[in-house]
């Protein structure tokens, strides 16, 4: 394949890098292509469309197969990696055989690996229990990144031979609660995951995988839950809690506009199809504010919707910019929100405490032009309860304060908004939930 913009080895010394490693925060030139790269090592390469330049008519010479000789690496591969918290390394299978990411020893790097798959438009992860890279199955020589913990000040991989696999598909048995949600059209689809484990958290945890930006400048779907204004491919989440949770998910579909990613409209469709080990007693909700739709996950197999258009641009620098790990960030205003409510133990001790955390259906309600609203909180501190309408957009700020523990009411006057649907949401540490009312005038 043809290389460029490099110093020593490239077919051309011009020209914009065709060869890049990732230093932790940006692809850098890889300047000697005559060098030994280190085992374990990832790298990035660009393949122009008409392959040699000499030869310049599009898609040359393709399908090509790249080939590597030499001997093959055996024992213990311990990779450079980049220092800094968060900061990502891309390395690779040193193998020529797959290797089982979940073999893989890990100090200060979070659980997830991920792989790009041109495929989908998109990278693919794995935590250790859930993801769209099967299993956590990594090619030979596929590169794939990791990401440090909010420490990393002196992360190591270890990529040990007995992480390799004898071939076949690895199938691994799991009782951890697992579930997927997938948005697809005619022509693409999208995933994300949730893993319910003993280590999860509400907020941000090691098992976590980030939803990074697409590598290819091409349309492309994407489908994620967010948790403290991150988009996340795998979101862990504990495995018992005691008061509802709500999550917001972020669905969009992109399309290329000059020189930017722009959110067009389309009909998307909603599926749930890794539903394991979840307990039988939680109820589980999606919701789709815009529209008012309340889906039971457990009864309803998909859910057809049209996607929003215009909301947001990306800018699109270099192919290299795009690949770069980065947060993608949330573009529909949590139109989506998925409700998990575990159920309570009925027993005489549970029964005679009031709820922790609660929040009541107003009253009275359908309402014109007042309603007061009745909630509970099990600790003091921050409190936000908003009003929002049918398209996701605030309408009323009700509380934004530090309360004590106990119970609350507050009532809204309505008076200068529009009939119709509305929905409020409660939030403290840890904890949000929403309901719905009506305006009638």
């Amino acid at each position: 394949i043809w290389t460029q913009g490099i110093a020593t080895g490239a077919d051309a010394t011009t020209g914009d890098a065709s060869v890049l490693s990732y230093n932790g925060s940006s692809f850098v030139t890889v300047n000697d292509l005559t060098a030994t790269m280190s085992p374990g090592a990832g790298f990035a390469t660009y393949v122009y469309s008409d392959d040699d330049y000499d030869n310049s008519v599009a898609n040359a010479g393709f399908p090509k197969v790249l080939s590597v000789s030499g001997t093959a690496n055996t024992g213990t591969i311990l990779p450079t990696m980049n220092t800094g918290a968060n900061a990502y390394t891309l390395v690779g299978n040193p193998y020529n055989s797959t290797i089982d990411g979940d073999l893989i020893t890990k100090v200060q790097l979070n659980t997830s690996v991920y792989v790009y798959d041109s495929s989908v438009s998109g990278y693919i992860s794995w935590n250790g229990a859930t993801g769209s890279l099967t299993d956590g199955l990594i090619a030979p020589f596929q590169g794939f990144f990791v990401q440090n913990d909010a420490v990393g000040a002196a992360p190591v991989l270890t990529i040990l031979e007995a992480a390799k696999t004898t071939g076949g598909t690895l199938y691994k048995e799991s009782v951890t609660p697992v579930m997927s949600f997938k948005i697809e059209n005619e022509n693409q689809f999208n995933e994300m995951h949730f893993s319910f484990t003993e280590e999860g958290k509400i907020g941000e945890d090691n098992m976590d995988a980030a939803k990074l930006a697409p590598l290819d400048f091409v349309n492309y779907l994407s489908v994620a839950s967010e948790s403290e204004g991150r988009l996340l491919d795998i979101n862990n989440l504990p495995a018992e809690f005691e008061n509802e949770i709500e999550i917001p998910i972020s669905i969009s579909a992109m399309k290329v506009e000059g020189n930017n990613w722009v959110e067009r409209e389309e009909e998307l469709t909603i599926t749930w199809p890794t539903f394991e080990n979840i307990p039988s007693d939680w109820e589980i909700e999606l919701i789709d504010f815009q529209e008012g739709e309340y889906i039971d996950v457990r009864r309803i197999d998909s859910y057809t919707f049209t996607s929003n258009s215009g909301l947001k641009q990306e800018k699109k620098g270099n192919m290299f910019e795009a690949i770069t790990p980065q947060k993608m960030k949330s573009n529909n205003e949590n139109r989506f929100s998925l409700v998990i409510r575990p159920s309570v133990a009925a027993s005489n001790e549970i029964t005679e405490l009031p709820n922790e955390f609660s929040l009541e259906q107003n009253y009275p309600n359908p309402f014109n032009p007042t309603t007061t609203i009745n909630y509970s909180i099990g600790n003091s501190g921050l409190v936000s309860l908003k009003v929002y309408n049918s398209m996701g957009q605030e309408v009323a700020n009700l509380v934004n304060e530090n309360k004590s523990a106990g119970s609350h009411s507050v009532t809204w006057n309505a008076e200068n908004v529009s009939s119709g649907i509305y929905f409020y949401r409660l939030s403290t540490a840890g904890h949000t939930t929403t309901r719905q009312m009506t305006l009638i005038k």
